[in-house]
């Protein structure tokens, strides 16, 4: 099942792919107007100054996937545009800190003029350095918010990034590939013509190390390992398994992970979850089980195959396959559980769902006739009934147990006057959500529109949205002690979703949240031995919830040792934690788990437990302070058993001699618990030396 921040990560994916096809049609039609392919197309032109009305020369002036330089005269001109909204992004040449960002309608077979006046941008300056404070060279930090920007650390570690126009940023430095290193990103407040510092120090991340084999052990290569962390996507990483299974993920931040591949052949998808600490190696292993399989038949409604249709899987996993030539399918690899399969052919706006129940190892029959679909089409527009361009209207079933159905290209993005249409929708009631995901659009501070749509077979639902101002969260991070607390990671959580980074001053803004509560969650950066906290913020469109402020609480410590040292099979072991404290307060509460299936919790600090087998078991205490703020530790404990001990009850007394004699003449079967005198055969000797050791003899045994 999917986590909230996995199907954040996924939309995020998604909007990039999507974005990526967009460039490449902008690519092509470039091309096709260079060709004189696109005679058709509109035509953007003006002249870029600045402030004083002095031409610009080789400035870049952008719309969308388009662009062109200035002359000597400032002159540009970007021709082969489609009729729609464009925004317009220019920078003037590296070093002269100008910008400008703004929106023009351009229409097929028209002349647009655009004049456009640079302006001094923002700017974030600092240096990158190592732990010892050493300058780290040829690093990049990134600036993405409004627009995105880069640059690389000199031979000394500093770096300038230029040319931001006002906005919320996340700035990254991100260390050279492979070398392992990290930081935390940090969120700027960028006003024009202001310049804010901001220092990162790298550091050596942690890494989660591991094999990936079948469940005969066998090793699985060249598959991709995930680990996505639950402190937004900058520190998610993968990597690809070796020959042997093995994997390595480096440059990690402290935190949690969600550790994951996709099946392979018939092999079904895993997870497991790491903690991970910087310079430390956690260790995950990940077992790929035999999945279930779904196989079927997809026909038309007059009984005939349709072949080459596709035919999708969504539930605990996804799958995917397309019918052959006589419409057949088989999609493998699938965990157990339901299913809700769907099988379309889009273009022709037919299609068929049903749902059905896969177990690992089974094969499961979905067979699937295509009928008419039902469709829904409608308009996206701000609130003056302006129509936006580039929208993403995604219908959907909300997860864990439903799906997505992106139809990419087929119309589910909005026209230049703002209109979409959506084919082939099975019955059913569904969410249906518009966004604005693209760099390129322009009505960037316009939140998501969320409702719920109900389809029929073969009917049309008309169905409209109008993007609103979003509402603002804003606040700061600090500790209990009111330090502030840079380079936090801040959510916020309702009806949409939206995340930043704290400023070095410790202050947040999230943008662009439809109205409504949002549950607003801090997490600390790496190393400071803080502990997450929430809060709630109610928020209500085109304003700024102010004073959403969250103190971060010092993480207790967990400490604690057991006596005897080297325990026995229901001896009873001593766990004292009397060692453990919290740096801001008190523990209340002390959790354990034994390793061998049994915990407890309780506000002492000691407590006592045995063992029935012999074996090493991993002990973890997890403490709770006051404020709600937990830490764990662990120790691995080795179990034997106590030589003589013949009835496992911890103790020798007479009994033990008793049966250690019955052993002896053969009444009993052989228990080398028995054989004190280490020779392979339990003897009436043995039996003697139980009997001494019992009657307090220590060096009996």
């Amino acid at each position: 099942m999917m986590s909230k921040f996995c199907l954040v990560v996924l939309a995020i994916s998604i909007a990039m792919v999507l974005a990526i096809v967009a460039g490449g049609v902008a690519a092509q039609d470039s091309a096709d107007a260079e060709s004189g392919l696109s005679e058709g197309g509109g035509i953007l032109t003006g002249t870029v100054t600045d402030r004083n009305g002095t031409p610009i020369y080789n400035a870049r002036v952008r719309a969308s996937g388009k662009s062109d330089y200035t002359n000597q005269s400032g002159y540009y001109e970007i021709i082969g545009l489609r009729t729609e909204t464009y925004r317009i992004e220019t920078h003037g040449k590296t070093g002269t800190n100008l910008v400008n960002v703004t929106c023009t309608e351009v229409t097929q077979r028209e002349t647009t003029t655009l004049d456009i006046t640079l302006h001094e941008g923002g700017m974030v300056t600092g240096r990158v350095t190592d732990e010892s404070g050493a300058g780290v060279s040829n690093t990049y930090v990134h600036a993405s918010g409004l627009i995105y920007v880069r640059a690389k650390t000199n031979s000394a570690g500093y770096y300038t990034i230029e040319e931001l126009v006002n906005g919320t940023y996340i700035v990254t430095a991100s260390g050279s590939y492979g070398s392992g290193l990290v930081s935390n990103p940090m969120g700027a407040g960028i006003n024009e013509g202001e310049t804010i510092e901001i220092n990162f120090t790298m550091r050596t991340g942690g890494s989660i190390s591991g094999r990936v084999t079948d469940e005969s052990g066998l090793p699985i290569a060249d598959i991709e390992v995930n680990a996505y962390s639950t402190q937004g996507p900058e520190f998610s990483e993968w990597a690809q398994t070796d020959y042997n299974g093995y994997y390595t993920i480096t440059g990690l931040q402290s935190g949690e992970y969600t550790v994951t591949t996709y099946g392979w052949c018939d092999l079904a998808d895993n997870s497991t979850t790491a903690y991970v600490q910087l310079s430390e190696t956690t260790t995950a292993n990940l077992i790929l089980q035999e999945g279930g399989t779904l196989a079927g038949e997809v026909t038309y409604k007059n009984g005939t195959a349709a072949p080459y249709r596709g035919v999708s899987a969504s539930g605990e996993s996804y799958g995917y396959a397309e019918t052959d030539s006589a419409g057949r399918y088989t999609i493998n690899g699938l965990q157990d559980g339901e299913y809700t399969i769907i099988a379309s052919e889009y273009l022709a706006n037919l299609v068929n769902r049903t749902t059905v129940n896969v177990t690992a190892g089974e094969t499961a029959t979905a067979n699937l006739t295509l009928y008419e679909g039902g469709i829904v089409m409608g308009r996206v527009t701000d609130a003056d009934g302006t129509g936006i361009a580039d929208a993403w209207v995604d219908i959907y079933i909300p997860h864990p147990t439903g799906y997505y159905l992106y139809v990419c290209c087929y119309g589910n993005q909005t026209n230049g006057a703002g209109y979409y249409i959506i084919e082939g929708i099975p019955d059913g009631t569904y969410n249906i959500t518009a966004s604005l995901y693209s760099y390129f659009g322009c009505e960037r501070d316009l939140a998501d529109n969320s409702s719920v749509v109900t389809v029929a077979q073969g009917q049309t639902t008309m169905h409209d949205f109008i993007l609103r101002k979003g509402g603002v969260i804003k606040g700061s991070v600090t500790t209990y002690d009111g330090t502030e607390v840079a380079g936090a990671f801040v959510s916020a959580e309702g009806l949409s979703y939206g995340y930043t980074y704290t400023e070095p001053n410790g202050n947040y803004t999230i943008t662009k949240l439809q109205a409504g509560t949002y549950d607003v969650s801090a997490y600390p950066p790496s190393g400071l031995g803080l502990s997450s906290n929430s809060t709630s913020a109610d928020v209500s469109a085109g304003h700024t919830s102010l004073n959403i402020d969250i103190v971060l609480s010092s993480k207790p410590i967990a400490l604690f040792d057991y006596s005897p040292a080297n325990p026995v099979v229901n001896q009873t072991i001593t766990f004292d934690a009397s060692s453990s404290y919290d740096p801001d307060g008190k523990i209340a509460e002390y959790e354990w788990n034994f390793g061998d299936g049994d915990t407890t919790t309780t506000t002492e600090n000691t407590t006592t437990h045995s063992y029935a087998l012999e074996g090493y078991y991993n002990v973890i205490l997890t403490v709770t302070d006051e404020d709600g703020a937990t830490n764990q530790t662990s120790r691995v404990i080795a179990v034997t058993i106590l030589r003589g001990d013949m009835n496992r009850d911890g103790a020798l007394t007479s009994t033990d001699a008793t049966i250690a004699l019955q052993t002896a003449v053969g009444s009993r079967p052989f228990d080398d618990a028995a054989d004190i005198s280490g020779d392979g055969k339990v003897t009436s000797l043995d039996a003697l030396m139980i009997l001494q050791a019992a009657a307090g003899d220590c060096h009996a045994i």
